[in-house]
């Protein structure tokens, strides 16, 4: 099951909230059972493309407001 997750205000071509419910569909996942190994593995990877979704869409929103005035 996946949940959506949005960012309102934010335009990032949908990789923050594939990021995000990855993350989230991994943790519920833990809820009723202790976490395997392999649960391990899947929050980690989930948790670090949640981060290096925010890094990009940190990068963007940087890079366009670094025109700067005259």
């Amino acid at each position: 099951m996946k949940i959506c997750v949005a960012v309102h205000g934010v335009d990032d071509g949908g990789i923050w909230e594939a990021a995000e419910v990855d993350l989230l569909d991994a943790q519920i996942m833990t809820i009723d059972r202790p976490a395997t190994m392999l649960d391990e593995r899947r929050i980690r990877r989930a948790r670090n493309r949640v981060m290096a979704a925010r890094r990009a869409l940190t990068n963007r929103t940087g890079a366009v407001q670094s025109g700067g005035a005259a």
